[in-house]
């Protein structure tokens, strides 16, 4: 591989570790016109995968995810991308299994275990996807994406009937800054604390009071991936 062949590959995994997908893509697409070597060209199939994923081309990204772990079968983040398009693509039982599969190869891949939870919760398992939640929680270091694997890890203690539990989530999501979880805070408290006097808890408006107007639109997270999606090249 001469030099700028090298430069167009570096360049493509720098670009996707800030998540720039498309130009990290049009990089990876330069070098897949130039390079014969199969490691680096699987490398940016992966890249490509990732990219793909994270922009909902998920039948393509599945295609390019094949290529690259046909010569890089233990790629995590390459699986991770796969994973998540199975499971946009309702293919949830191989979801899951490249999903787990890429939560073993590399388990401080924080988007992993967050695509994990939601993956989880489609099959009602609510203790797997509760640990896969707080391993997330733990692992990302932007508070937007804290509080949204916060607030599905209430909604699988919700699905859990674990209610004490789902309400102070939803209330450190709301916290952080999801603003739907305070909704999904006043629901639970109205329908499995009946008997709560108005001291109990603050109210709805109460809530937003303090935290300032809201204005109606609920934050919207970045499950699908556009950011963090994946690194460690």
């Amino acid at each position: 591989m001469d030099a700028e062949t090298r430069r167009l590959a570096a360049e493509a995994k720098d670009l996707l570790s800030k998540g720039l997908f498309g130009p990290a893509m049009d990089r990876a697409r330069e070098v897949l016109d130039e390079s014969p070597d199969e490691s680096t060209r699987a490398d940016m199939h992966g890249i490509c995968a990732i990219g793909l994923a994270g922009t909902g081309k998920n039948a393509e990204a599945v295609a390019q995810a094949e290529k690259c772990l046909a010569v890089h079968p233990e790629r995590a983040e390459v699986l991770s991308a796969r994973g998540w398009a199975y499971h946009m693509m309702g293919r949830t039982t191989e979801a899951l299994k490249d999903l787990e599969r890429a939560s073993l190869i590399d388990p401080g891949e924080a988007e992993t275990h967050y695509r994990l939870g939601i993956t989880f919760m489609e099959f009602d398992l609510w203790e797997e996807a509760d640990s896969a939640f707080t391993f997330a929680m733990d692992l990302f270091d932007d508070s937007d994406r804290q509080a949204e694997a916060c607030y599905h890890r209430a909604k699988c203690r919700e699905g859990a009937g674990l209610f004490e539990e789902a309400m102070a989530d939803y209330d450190m999501a709301f916290g952080l800054g999801f603003q739907q979880a305070i909704h999904d805070l006043m629901r639970l408290k109205e329908k499995y604390s009946p008997s709560s006097t108005d001291d109990d808890y603050l109210g709805e408006d109460d809530y937003l009071a303090d935290e300032g107007e809201y204005t109606g639109d609920d934050y919207e997270g970045g499950g699908d991936d556009d950011d963090n999606d994946d690194g460690g090249w």
